[in-house]
Order: C-alpha cells, then structure tokens, then sequence
C-alpha cells in the first residue's frame, strides 16, 4: 500500500511531519491541543497543524495513517480516543500507536544501572504493555497488525503497535525480528522493575 497521506495527532512543531514529508508523504498534517503549535509548526516546518483536542477531533477518515506517538500514556481516558479513532478510519487506513514499553519497564538482559522509579513520570497517568494496547484496541473494533519494541535512547524501550479495523477474531501476531523482550503481561515486568528500583 502507498502512504500518501499522514495525521499527526500531539505534533508539536511538527518534527515527525517534517520527517515523513522529506521521506516522500505527500499530505501531512498536524493537530495539537497546544495554542502555539500551529504558529511554530508553519513557521519552522511549513507544516499545517491546527490546534484541535483529539477526542474531539473528526477528521480522522481523511488519512492512510494516524500517528499517536507519546500520546496514550498522558490521557485520563485513552480507549476514548481509541474508539473515535475506530469509528472514523477509513477503510484500509491504519493507526501507529507509540508508548513507552511497561511491558519492558525491567530491561530483561540489561544489568546497566537504572534511576530508581524513573519511568514513572508525573505526566505519565497510563502504563501499558501490548496486551493493554491489545484490549483497548479490541474495544475500539481495531487489531494489531504488528508490533515492535525498540529502544531509542536510555530507559525502557518504546511499544510500537500498527492497528487496523478488525477482522475475524484475529490472534496477537508475534512481535517484528529484532524487538526488544516484552512481557505479554505488564504485571510481572513492572514488579521486577519496582524491586530492582529499590
């Protein structure tokens, strides 16, 4: 499938738009709760992002993809989100779901010091492994697609999920080669993690 069309949902200036657009997307496009997102976005990027809230937002059918990048793990209701999402996706889009990885809290294999109790950020209010973004997706009428882990800096990795519209009682595909070690259960990751941070 070509991608020729992108939406941005908590962009910011519009640094990921300005990534895909250079990678050849045609139509990128930005929202963002912030009032000052819009006016640096076009200034630094040229980028068009309007300021909107996400819940709220109804434009959602009008892309190839959705990206929430950073954005479930601040929300008091994300499954909100999720399920307008999934009333809106036009048929064959897809929606690309990125949250730090509760799932791999503990780093299994990596003995490097960790900052105690440093993944628990006070913006972050949601925790969620794969199996999480499953059941919430599960509920919006979307499935996982593929999944991956990856870490891209210091910390816990971050759960990459690419959802579509559900099919027939579709079983969690396994993680893509080369994905960091994830627990299917945030449970036992996040007690390791807990009593290594002590």
């Amino acid at each position: 499938d070509s991608l020729s069309s992108v939406l941005d949902v908590g962009c910011s200036a519009g640094v990921l738009l300005n990534e895909l657009r250079d990678a050849g997307v045609k139509h990128v496009r930005g929202i963002d709760p912030a009032a000052n997102a819009s006016a640096a976005a076009k200034a630094v990027f040229d980028i068009d992002v309007s300021q909107a809230q996400a819940e709220t937002y109804d434009g959602y059918g009008n892309f190839d993809l959705v990206c929430l990048m950073a954005v479930l793990e601040h929300l008091l209701d994300p499954g909100r989100l999720l399920r307008e999402i999934g009333r809106q996706l036009r048929p064959g889009g897809r929606l690309l779901v990125e949250v730090p990885d509760a799932g791999s809290f503990d780093r299994p294999g990596d003995a490097r010091p960790i900052e105690a109790l440093g993944e628990f950020s006070n913006e972050h209010i949601n925790f969620m492994s794969i199996t999480d973004i499953r059941r919430l997706a599960h509920a919006a009428g979307l499935e996982v697609e593929r999944w991956q882990t990856w870490r891209l800096a210091e910390g816990a990795p971050g759960l990459f999920v690419l959802l579509r519209r559900a099919g027939a009682g579709a079983d969690l595909p396994q993680p893509d080669s080369g994905s960091a070690f994830s627990r299917l259960s945030s449970g036992e990751s996040l007690q390791n993690y807990l009593t290594r941070c002590k």
